[in-house]
């Protein structure tokens, strides 16, 4: 599998795309899944939605694909005539979007990050073609560090990350005659293109210097990276992360949680096999997930919008949805009625209630849910690593 992506057609209804090797194929709920005619992928490919067109980027070295009917698919992107008589489109385009790795749709344009520091914009309404000279503009011309991606902020403002430092473009409208380009910082910036997201007003994102990292609105409206990375209290995990790999790191913000899928130095081989997980309610980092996250999509099923994930195998699923999936997943549950046993521990904290005396506890309670399952409890007493069995609870 290179890529997924949704798509929502003139009448609303949304599509799971998904870019195979043999094919691209198109799903929806009550639906099974089928080969679209045209064109495939033949790499890794980013998915962007402009109006009821659908753009594949396949790299900087391959032309971008572009889908502008199902029952056709993909196709060679042809030039379409812009409309000379609106006022944002004082020169019309005179060549097709460039190539590249990613793009976003932000003000009526596809905004194409490429060429290591260019960013071009097309016509307005019309994503098969720019204006080379006047629809581009460079983010710090001759730095060391390669524009790796766009991410939306608001309503006129993108965010560009580099390599090794951060930029913001403001007063994207119109003809954008009046943009202002700021730098964020240079202390550190993103690789890992996927794992840019936005949660709530804040934007979240993986940096191979520091972690996961933040940037947040000042009270003065200013766009300002914190000093400390959100994932500071985790920091032993974070050393784990196969900075080698990190370019695969893949974030998902989902019902109040952020979902980062990465590669921990203890996998077996080069693919996700963990997701740190945030919970916005709780405040705090909640452990995480032993499993491998290729990607995330968020798809409508059953009438709410739910978060999906695509593994290694080309599986897709539901991901952290109790709704539907259960306390249980479901393949692991008919391995528990097969007889295979699953073994887990819950430690807990010290608890000295602000005083280093000796105390005489009555009771704890741990409130667990299992599938006939045993379980056995045991307390740390006065002793070299004595231990006293509680209790086994069926």
């Amino acid at each position: 599998v290179y890529g997924v992506g949704a798509f929502s057609d003139p009448n609303s209804i949304e599509y799971l795309i998904v870019a195979a090797s043999d094919g691209i194929y198109v799903s929806r709920e009550g639906m099974a899944a089928y080969k679209l005619n045209g064109l495939i992928a033949d790499g890794p490919v980013t998915f962007v939605q402009a109006f009821h067109k659908v753009i594949m980027f396949r790299g900087e070295d391959k032309a971008p694909y572009m889908m502008s009917d199902l029952n056709i698919g993909f196709e060679v992107i042809t030039q379409s005539e812009t409309d000379e008589g609106l006022d944002e489109n004082d020169i019309t385009g005179l060549e097709p979007i460039p190539n590249a790795d990613n793009g976003i749709y932000f003000q009526n344009r596809m905004i194409v990050p490429h060429s290591r520091d260019l960013v071009s914009a097309s016509d307005f309404l019309n994503p098969t073609r720019y204006q080379p000279v006047l629809s581009s503009f460079r983010i710090n011309q001759g730095s060391a560090d390669k524009l790796v991606a766009l991410h939306k902020y608001d309503r006129t403002t993108v965010i560009c990350f580099k390599e090794q430092s951060i930029y913001v473009v403001r007063n994207i409208y119109g003809n954008m005659e009046d943009l202002v380009l700021d730098q964020l910082t240079s202390a550190y910036g993103c690789i890992a293109t996927d794992s840019i997201v936005s949660v709530g007003k804040d934007v979240w994102f993986l940096s191979d210097q520091r972690g996961v990292c933040s940037l947040a609105i000042t009270q003065s409206g200013a766009i300002q990276g914190s000093d400390q990375p959100v994932s500071d209290p985790i920091q032993p995990l974070i050393n784990k992360i196969r900075w080698d790999q990190v370019t695969n790191a893949v974030s998902a913000y989902h019902n109040n949680r952020y979902y980062l899928s990465v590669c921990l130095d203890d996998s077996s081989n080069l693919n996700n096999n963990a997701v740190l997980v945030y919970d916005f309610i709780n405040q705090s980092w909640s452990g995480h997930d032993t499993i491998a996250v290729k990607k995330w999509v968020v798809l409508t099923v059953w009438g709410k919008k739910r978060l999906c994930y695509l593994d290694y195998n080309g599986n897709i699923g539901l991901y952290d949805d109790t709704e539907l999936g259960g306390l249980t997943d479901e393949t692991v549950a008919n391995n528990i009625v097969s007889g295979t046993q699953i073994a887990d521990q819950i430690q807990t904290r010290g608890y000295s209630i602000n005083t280093t005396g000796r105390k005489h506890w009555h009771s704890a309670t741990i409130n667990v849910q299992t599938l006939n399952s045993q379980f056995n409890t045991e307390a740390t007493v006065d002793g070299a690593k004595e231990t006293v069995a509680v209790k086994t609870v069926t």
